[in-house]
């Protein structure tokens, strides 16, 4: 339930393999929202208070009260409640085979009393923002380090903590503005001077266009429309003109 319908479609859009097809699953049981929670609602005041009779036939009086409010906090609410913040979408996906079931049985008091909430709350819309919520929504979860700091690259770091010494960091590379706008519109920036197109497949860039400095190395004594300077002088400059590019 604490997923909505659209979070699933979202998951389903651009999850992880594993997630879209648990997604996938669980959709048709979720966009029913008013059924599934009267399901959901009705099985477990159903194993609390079987769980109370069973066991104040097997142990009367202050230890079955005992008894059932720790087996249900234990075993109900806590262990349920951090296993599945957690792992709700497998976990939801492999027992929706048992959620099924369980809303045939219930569905003589679930599907009257879903109707009703139907026609008095209207359909299940999801959590929704005003334009000052998102602002602030984006600007909690944004990473503000880099913009502070006035610099346009960050280091990736890889932290190895394997060890009984002190933990080690090294650096592993380095994401830039470029990479930044990259993943944002999903497509590989590639200009002059990139001199590979692809990393990985290590595809050189035909537009790459290297400092052609032949010009100095080249004798041009007989040439008349070249000035003629000395070859310390050609140096000189071949060299500042190297280290400034």
């Amino acid at each position: 339930m604490s997923l909505t319908p659209h979070d699933l479609a979202l998951i389903q859009e651009a999850g992880t393999p594993n997630d879209r097809k648990y997604a996938k699953r669980i959709y048709p049981i979720r966009k029913r929202g008013n059924f599934l929670l009267c399901t959901i609602l009705l099985g477990n005041v159903l194993v609390n208070s079987t769980t109370t009779i069973l066991l104040d036939t097997l142990i009367s009086g202050i230890l079955a009260v005992a008894g059932a409010t720790f087996a249900i906090v234990i075993f109900g609410e806590i262990i349920p409640q951090a296993v599945c913040s957690r792992h709700g979408l497998k976990i939801g996906s492999k027992t929706i085979i048992l959620t099924r079931i369980f809303m045939i049985i219930t569905s003589p008091v679930a599907f009257p009393l879903s109707k009703i909430l139907d026609c008095i709350l209207g359909e299940e819309v999801g959590s929704t923002y005003t334009r000052d919520q998102m602002s602030a929504l984006l600007k909690h979860t944004q990473t503000t380090d880099i913009e502070d700091q006035q610099y346009h690259m960050g280091v990736v770091v890889e932290h190895d903590n394997s060890s009984e010494k002190d933990p080690k960091a090294r650096a592993v590379g380095i994401v830039t503005l470029e990479d930044i706008i990259e993943e944002m519109i999903q497509e590989e920036i590639i200009d002059e001077t990139d001199v590979f197109t692809d990393n990985r497949g290590k595809v050189r860039n035909m537009l790459s266009q290297a400092p052609n400095f032949s010009a100095f190395i080249r004798q041009t004594e007989t040439s008349d429309d070249t000035t003629k300077i000395s070859a310390q002088m050609k140096v000189a400059i071949l060299q500042f003109l190297s280290t400034c590019t």
